[in-house]
């Protein structure tokens, strides 16, 4: 029950006291707990005061006389004073300028501050104060005592900045909602107190802590405190979820069973729709993080215990270029890479050049080729996928899927469930095990998928520590330098390639097919730790590189545990899903990785009912928009690996014609040859044609369309 001034008095279930810091409420709440004595000790304090700030916003202005003014952008400035006082000017739309001065209480004698204390809340007491800050100057030009006086009088109004944390206590169903709150309300509190001091305070040690901060502290870190706390960002869950429009992780929002009932009821989705993603390599990675932009829940299981630095160097280009743009990766991508502007240099194994290819595609498909450490790309993709949401040392030994749900028991025992299964863990994936085991079951597994995969290759990579530049001249050069040396009277044909930190990425590639059979089986059954890499290490580490030294050198500069060893397959799957199972990026690199996952969130964001028969459709649609161009990919990437690592008869004579004999025209289109592809989210903004060569129509979105219309609207 609450009483009012007039003698009138309301009853309800629940009393919320919203009306500010010497709230009526809370000091009736406050007084039934002293008298019981519960009220703790914190809450009995007087607030304190830390500032008092008077502020209002001027009618329409003259543009002419404030330039700049009518900016579509809106023109913010703190000046600090050199009195008590700091203060501000803001443009907003009409013309209007929001303005505030704010004095730091603790600053002035107990007299002053006494009489700002107990001064009256009416537009009269203002006028010492504003007369006190008439003549300060601001920016936009002019003093504060013209946008005072551009100010109606009576829409000025002071008010105090306390800075009191109250830990009351709150009782049944309001105990789950201090638990959510207190302890983001503290950290807020904290921040708060410290930028106040930053931006508002006239103590020695403020200004202090003013200067070290606005002078010392270094950019990145600056930009991560502008939005510090802003991965909590809790949703209506009573409401539809908005899905994260920002690059960095959220947390994740709370869940109402009610809601999910009263959803149920009304024949829709009982629970959220969830997808499991097996692997946390690149294409898993990317297609969590795309569907916790397209607002879909996901989880990813990893085999591995934890994150490894693993892997050489890497190579993307425009065909996942605006897609990474739209996710914010393109940029930070840049500062980690270098580059490929140079050519690409190929060496005979005594060092000879056999030719360097360069190709202009920039003008073409508006970005330059880029090369970087594998390590570095796999960090900036983590770093976006919401905590909790990757669950290692969880390997999958099993699926299962029917008309409900789909399933995976991992070794440990545990079981997971969701609407769709994704397996991104490789060419020997256990989730294509378990699904073309079911097809075959089913007999409806094609027979070419029932064939064993062909290891043509077989890879050994690693990236160096930070290099000597005495040792490696040029190895900080603001270009790639890319080398790939084809091996004399050997097996293996290997590559350097610089990359930012004044590292060398390398590999040394062996083809199975051009050896023995002893050898193929020896390579084939070695186990997959760092001493089956001695034997083949000891054969290559003799091997000349351009950059100076051997292969041996840079294996041993570089940490032994992160040396790996991969098989490169060359036979193309023509099952891709069946059911809510469904397969993504199968060996042929991280461009297809990516567009498969850009493909697959497409088709879930745009899934037309979340009923077992939208799951295959929308499964099915993902495979209808990838198989033809993965497909054209393969046989590129099948000629591209007898070019440059081919060592039979025929892939030399090969290697020699199109090096020496194909028109530069040629060689050139052919760089960009299949980047007129470069899907993109179709549920954020698109991002325009950086370079002059035509590319495909993107996909459209009617869903993402209607969103965009109805936040318009409102």
């Amino acid at each position: 029950m609450i009483r009012c001034a007039d003698g009138t008095t309301y009853h309800g279930d629940i009393l919320v006291g919203a009306d500010g810091a010497y709230s009526g409420v809370r000091q009736s709440l406050y007084k039934r707990l002293e008298k019981h004595g519960k009220l703790p000790l914190s809450d009995g304090n007087e607030l304190n005061k830390g500032f008092i700030c008077m502020v209002g916003t001027t009618d329409p202005l003259d543009p002419a006389k404030y330039p700049g003014l009518d900016s579509e952008t809106a023109n913010i400035n703190q000046i600090i004073g050199n009195n008590l006082y700091s203060w501000s000017a803001f443009s907003v739309p009409g013309n209007r300028i929001c303005w505030n001065a704010i004095l730091q209480l603790s600053t002035v004698k107990e007299a002053s501050e006494h009489k700002f204390k107990n001064s009256e809340w009416g537009p009269e007491t203002s006028e010492p104060m504003i007369k006190e800050v008439r003549d300060f100057l601001i920016p936009f030009g002019g003093t504060l005592g013209d946008l005072i006086d551009a100010t109606p009088r009576n829409n000025i109004s002071r008010v105090f900045l306390e800075d009191n944390l109250s830990p009351l206590d709150v009782k049944e169903a309001f105990e789950m909602y201090k638990a959510e709150r207190y302890s983001k309300v503290k950290d807020q509190f904290s921040a708060s107190k410290t930028n106040a001091k930053l931006i508002y305070g006239h103590k020695f040690i403020d200004q202090v802590m003013r200067y070290v901060a606005f002078n010392f502290i270094p950019q990145k870190m600056l930009d991560k405190g502008a939005y510090k706390g802003m991965d909590f960002r809790p949703q209506a869950i009573f409401l539809p979820q908005v899905p994260n429009r920002g690059t960095t992780p959220v947390l994740p929002q709370r869940v109402s069973k009610r809601y999910q009932e009263e959803q149920a009821k009304l024949g829709k989705t009982p629970k959220p729709f969830h997808v499991l993603i097996s692997g946390a390599g690149v294409g898993g990675l990317m297609l969590a993080i795309l569907l916790d932009k397209a607002g879909i829940d996901f989880s990813v299981y990893e085999r591995a215990k934890s994150v490894k630095p693993l892997g050489a160097v890497m190579s993307l280009n425009a065909g996942v270029f605006p897609a990474l743009e739209q996710l914010g990766i393109y940029e930070p991508l840049q500062k980690v890479s270098l580059p490929i502007t140079g050519g690409f240099n190929i060496y005979n194994g005594d060092m000879t050049k056999v030719i360097t290819l360069r190709s202009s595609v920039a003008e073409f498909v508006g970005y330059d080729h880029i090369a970087f450490a594998r390590p570095d790309f796999y960090d900036l993709l983590i770093a976006r996928i919401p905590p909790g949401k990757i669950h290692f040392n969880k390997k999958v030994i099993s699926t299962e899927q029917n008309e409900k749900e789909a399933k995976i028991t991992c070794s440990d025992g545990t079981s997971y469930s969701g609407d769709v299964l994704v397996g991104a863990d490789g060419a020997y994936s256990a989730v294509r095990q378990g699904l073309y085991k079911q097809l075959q079951e089913e007999k409806a597994l094609p027979p070419l998928d029932a064939q064993d995969l062909n290891k043509g290759f077989i890879c050994m990579v690693g990236t160096t520590k930070e290099l000597s530049l005495a040792d490696y001249p040029g190895i900080d050069s603001k270009e790639a330098s890319i080398n790939q040396i084809l091996g004399q009277g050997n097996a293996y044909s290997w590559s350097a390639f610089t990359v930012p930190g004044n590292r060398i990425c390398w590999n040394v590639i062996s083809q199975l097919d051009s050896l023995g059979e002893e050898e193929k089986k020896k390579l084939k059954n070695a186990e997959w730790s760092s001493e089956s890499n001695d034997a083949m290490i000891a054969e290559v580490k003799d091997f000349l590189i351009p950059l100076g030294g051997t292969l041996g050198d840079l294996i041993n500069a570089t940490p032994r545990d992160i040396v790996s060893r991969v098989y490169l397959e060359d036979k193309m799957f023509e099952t891709w899903n069946h059911g809510r199972v469904a397969l993504i990026g199968d060996g042929l690199g991280a461009v297809t990785a990516i567009q498969d996952a850009i493909a697959l969130a497409n088709s879930l964001y745009d899934i037309k009912s979340q009923s077992y028969q939208g799951v295959k459709e929308a499964l099915q649609e993902f495979r209808d928009e990838r198989y033809s161009k993965v497909k054209d990919q393969y046989e590129a990437s099948k000629l591209n690996a007898k070019l440059l690592y081919g060592k039979t008869w025929f892939e030399k004579l090969l290697r020699y014609a199109v090096f020496n004999f194909t028109p530069r025209s040629v060689q050139s289109k052919g760089a960009y040859k299949g980047m007129e592809y470069r899907p993109q989210a179709v549920f954020l903004p698109q991002v325009p044609n950086r370079g002059t060569a035509p590319i495909l129509p993107q996909r459209v979105s009617e869903r993402y369309q209607r969103e965009m219309q109805a936040a318009t609207v409102v």
